[in-house]
């Protein structure tokens, strides 16, 4: 065999296996989704807040999960956990109510206590996961099994030596606090630990100052002296400050170096520390939450453990304070350094390095392809052996002859075929007169010529006796090979053995007619490989697809919902005769890509021996969108009910817990009574809706002078704002027009109405109406921000609002 003969049999006969046995395309491999609950003590903006909130965004877009966030701010800074936590349980019962969260992340102490106090009755016992937890105890996790996570642990010692380390000539420790729990719980740690300290420093503490008291007492400190910032957050007034408030503060009083316990607070004018980092602690907790997610049960994960510290410092108050990079400790990471020409120009260094390589490694190439030429003709022995190796490998039988119909070969699975005791000798030289009967040679060899005159590639079946004397369906492809020159040199084909497939198309050919004759959706399907063994008339006309595309498909080719392995774990029990019927509730998707709802109901059954499904599928169209009218009817109204009903539930709670001034009270009981009507409104508007949905008759009708209408309408509204100027441009003698009175009025109020609610700039709003042919045109004009295009197609919607 030829170096090139070789070369083209393997080539075709790859084209050939791609032709008959290409698997069916695979679902794309979907990302499991997931809910998680992200509950922090503080406020969206708090640095510490933010960090956490990012890390976990970070490491779960960077998972194999599709996780949907939940973020919740307790506000806890600036809100008294004790009052506020019965109010946010009541807010979180009511937003969650029947949804289930894969897991919580709960951020900081007050997050915690809430949860221990609420978990089970308002978020049904989801597992939990917490992190930044200050002097954590286990008894805090009391009767919560299901709670686990990282807690902080700060080293008051390292820090402090780290001070006297850096600044030997430091004799004072001034402890800067706020009246955060958080501080006074520092606090009391360091107390315990200043005894040690007692001979080398000493320590005055300047707890929960007013930024004009901290200033001051800064400035009165020793050149001597270090301030070790712990928190200040909120003063003893309860009044709030960013974390970037003390550093401003004390540095524009003293230039004592300051040091910090908190990866946030290190800002311009902090020095730094050993600190705890809230990316640090957001990334471990979302480490616990993947292993949840990847089957590892709450109780199995390793009990509560304390985040490590870093150090981390201000390259520009080293520069300040005449310290170097060198004698901090190892493994610091410094912020604000002066980027070098590396870290300026790395990406012209890169290109510049790869192009050089690039060039290395082509010299190198040229170098050596003269000696792998030389190579290359000694090869050419072991590519014709491992061509025939190739071939003997393949299951499949595989044979090729040249132009006279002589073999030229075949591999082991042909000679198995044959029956020839694996002689190739025995098959090679021969024709297919001299293997098989007269009729099937005769059929090979017009089948061969035909594919010989016509190009291209050939399928076909017969029926043919195989080695062991059985008559065998098989299912001959077949392409050409050509020589050196381009001439064609013969043909190889390949043999697939159908005929189990033949016994299952006649079975299937049986409940066929029946099947055909219903409009019902009904499908017949394997029970192991989910094919689409029949369908009725009914189902392909509403599909689209002819018998014959189908059964090329599966079930869950028309689940968009489900891929094939996930519909097959999900019949398991069906399939396994754990249930004898199921019902799924789905989507089925038409060949032009539309999809309807629908409810199938899945039997399990044999026919003659063989585990088939019965699904009959219900279009259950009308009530998907009768359920989702009554879902947005009730959202619409809950929602538009609690708005003036917050106000009012607001200012009652006012009036009865204080005493105000009569101005106040009046002020109170004027926005008290303003919505009230809004209260009225809505449900005057819902209730003659509801007249109108049920009304049999037509309305009364009667005729209506449209310019006296809108004189009514405009004056109504004259002094409804002091912004807005209404005007009419009214056609003179417009004809009468049939029709009911109050309803057309009840429209135009609420047309002007609404311009001057969205258009609160203020502007000319106009009332106009004119013939046009055998119709009256009217319309209300404002100069607001308009509503768009796609909005204007769904306004006339029941229940439909434009989202601005």
């Amino acid at each position: 065999m030829t170096l090139w003969f070789s070369r083209v049999i393997i080539t075709t006969f790859l084209v050939l296996g791609v032709m008959s046995f290409s698997p069916a395309p695979s679902q794309a491999n979907t990302r499991v989704s997931k809910r998680v609950l992200v509950l922090h003590s503080y406020h969206q903006g708090y640095a510490w807040t933010d960090n956490v909130t990012q890390a976990l965004q970070q490491q779960f877009e960077q998972s194999d999960f599709n996780v949907e966030l939940f973020i919740e701010y307790m506000d806890t800074k600036r809100l008294q956990p004790e009052s506020a936590f019965p109010r946010l349980a009541s807010l979180y019962e009511f937003k969650y109510s029947g949804l289930r969260f894969d897991a919580i992340i709960c951020c900081d102490n007050n997050a915690l206590d809430f949860l221990a106090r609420y978990h089970h009755s308002v978020f049904q016992s989801s597992p939990v996961i917490f992190c930044g937890i200050n002097n954590f105890e286990p008894s805090m996790l009391s009767g919560h099994d299901d709670f686990t996570g990282v807690y902080e642990q700060l080293d008051l010692r390292a820090s402090l030596d780290l001070i006297v380390e850096l600044h030997p000539s430091t004799r004072q420790v001034a402890v800067v606090s706020d009246a955060t729990i958080t501080s006074h719980l520092i606090l009391k740690q360091l107390v315990e630990v200043e005894a040690e300290y007692r001979d080398r420093l000493s320590f005055i503490y300047l707890e929960a100052l007013r930024p004009n008291e901290l200033g001051p007492a800064v400035g009165q400190l020793p050149k001597d002296s270090a301030i070790l910032l712990l928190t200040y957050l909120r003063d003893r007034d309860g009044t709030t400050y960013p974390f970037t408030r003390a550093p401003e503060i004390i540095r524009n009083h003293s230039n004592v170096p300051i040091y910090t316990l908190w990866g946030d607070f290190v800002v311009d004018g902090v020095m730094g520390g050993l600190v705890i980092s809230g990316q640090q602690q957001g990334a471990l907790a979302v480490n616990w939450v993947l292993q949840l997610f990847s089957g590892i049960a709450i109780d199995k994960l390793p009990p509560p453990q304390a985040s490590p510290n870093s150090f981390l410092f201000n390259y520009q108050e080293l520069q300040r304070l005449g310290l170097s990079v060198a004698q901090l400790p190892d493994g610091s990471v410094v912020v604000n350094e002066p980027q070098t020409f590396y870290y300026r120009y790395r990406t012209g260094v890169w290109v510049m390095t790869t192009l050089f390589s690039w060039l290395t490694l082509s010299v190198l190439f040229l170098t050596r392809a003269n000696f792998l030429r030389r190579q290359a003709e000694r090869a050419i022995q072991t590519e014709k052996e491992f061509t025939e190796t190739v071939l003997d490998a393949i299951a499949v039988p595989l044979y090729y002859r040249d132009t006279n119909g002589v073999y030229l070969g075949t591999n082991n699975a042909g000679i198995e075929f044959f029956g020839f005791e694996k002689n190739k000798r025995d098959i090679i030289g021969k024709t297919s007169y001299d293997l098989f009967s007269r009729e099937v040679a005769d059929k090979a060899h017009a089948a061969d010529q035909q594919l010989i005159a016509n190009g291209g590639t050939q399928s076909y079946e017969s029926v043919m006796i195989n080695g062991a004397g059985e008559s065998r369906h098989v299912f001959f492809q077949k392409a050409l090979f050509f020589d050196s020159q381009s001439t064609i040199a013969g043909v190889v084909g390949t043999m697939l053995d159908i005929t189990e497939l033949k016994q299952a198309q006649q079975l299937a050919s049986r409940f066929g007619r029946i099947l055909d004759s219903s409009l019902e959706e009904i499908y017949m399907v394997d029970a192991n490989l989910l094919n689409l063994i029949r369908t009725t008339v009914g189902s392909r006309k509403n599909l689209g697809y002819t018998q014959d595309e189908l059964s090329r498909m599966t079930i869950a080719d028309l689940l968009p919902e489900f891929s094939l392995e996930s519909l097959q774990q999900h019949l398991q029990p069906l399939c396994t005769n754990q249930q004898q019927t199921l019902v799924i509730t789905s989507e089925i998707q038409r060949k032009n890509g539309s999809c309807y709802p629908v409810e199938l109901h899945l039997q399990h059954t044999e026919i003659e021996g063989d585990a088939v499904i019965v699904v009959m599928a219900q279009d259950i169209t009308e009530r998907v969108k009768l359920e989702r009218l009554k879902n947005e009817m009730l959202s619409m109204v809950s929602h538009e009910l609690r708005t003036p009903l917050t106000g009012m539930l607001g200012f009652t709670e006012y009036l009865l817990e204080y005493d105000p001034p009569a101005e106040q009270r009046i002020d109170c009981l004027q926005t008290l009574y303003k919505e009230t009507l809004k209260l009225q409104e809505l449900i005057d508007n819902l209730l003659n809706l509801q007249r109108l949905k049920a009304r049999q008759d037509a309305p009364s009708t009667e005729p209506i002078n449209i310019r006296e209408l809108l004189e009514e309408v405009r004056h109504l509204f004259s002094h409804a704002s002091e912004k807005h100027f209404l005007q009419l441009e009214c056609q003179d003698q417009l004809p009468q027009l049939s029709g009911n009175s109050s309803h057309l009025m009840q429209v135009l109020k609420n047309l002007v109405s609404n311009a001057i609610k969205y258009s609160p700039a203020g502007g000319t709003i106009t009332l106009g109406a004119k013939q046009q042919s055998q119709t009256i045109r009217i319309w209300v004009s404002d100069e607001g921000m308009g509503i768009s295009e796609q909005d204007q197609q769904l306004i006339f919607d029941h229940f439909y609002r434009v989202d601005n």
